[in-house]
């Protein structure tokens, strides 16, 4: 689990059309944690989504010092990329869960299971993820209109003892899930890339590896 939740320095390509302009407080205001967290922005130097392949172009995760397990990534892939050969496949489980919700239960956390459809048709997947051990999360990811980037929004955490219930102390957690923040995050990205990308400039991906 260490080389998920690993945060280092990015070097970013000179040729990179958009920077992300999320900023680590506003992330948190967007989550509403139920007390005072301090949350640090790292832009990643090597890819902690190995497990989800295509050709990664920016990646930033979020993380509070009160609970530095539970990591929110944005990342964004060269389009059309993203899960290269089995995205279609990963669509249509997520469609086929959610006309069969029964099937895609997990006791410990709440399903995100959804699909929002934006003007034009182009769809929004929301999904859980469960990499054992305790551990899971959630992820959101789209195509953007143009088709430049592929946008995932991921949500990582490990189960420990600080988050059971009984804790004496505590770390504050998020009232928002994934699926809240999700619009405001998209917004974000596709009103900076309104601004700042230019024609001809797509930046050269760093493959990720196969799980």
């Amino acid at each position: 689990m260490k080389r998920i939740f690993a945060l280092l320095a990015l070097s970013v390509s000179s040729c990179l059309a958009i920077d992300n302009p999320i900023t680590a407080e506003q992330l948190a205001t967007w989550l509403d944690y139920s007390g005072p967290v301090t949350m640090e922005r790292r832009d990643a130097g090597t890819n902690a989504l190995t497990f989800l392949p295509g050709k990664l172009v920016g990646l930033t995760g979020y993380a509070t010092k009160e609970h530095a397990r539970s990591v929110y990534y944005v990342a964004l892939y060269e389009g059309g990329t993203f899960l290269a050969g089995r995205r279609a496949e990963t669509e249509k489980r997520i469609e086929e869960r959610i006309a069969n919700p029964a099937s895609g239960t997990h006791a410990m956390r709440p399903s995100i299971q959804a699909i929002r459809i934006r003007n034009g048709g182009r769809k929004v997947f929301f999904d859980d993820m469960f990499l054992g051990q305790g551990g899971g999360g959630e992820i959101a990811f789209t195509t953007l209109p143009g088709q430049p980037y592929d946008l995932v929004v991921a949500h990582i955490a490990a189960d420990d003892d600080s988050t059971k219930e009984g804790d004496i102390n505590p770390p504050p957690l998020p009232q928002n899930t994934l699926s809240d923040i999700y619009d405001m995050i998209e917004g974000a990205i596709l009103n900076e890339l309104g601004q700042e990308a230019g024609p001809g400039c797509l930046p050269q991906g760093v493959e990720s590896a196969e799980p």
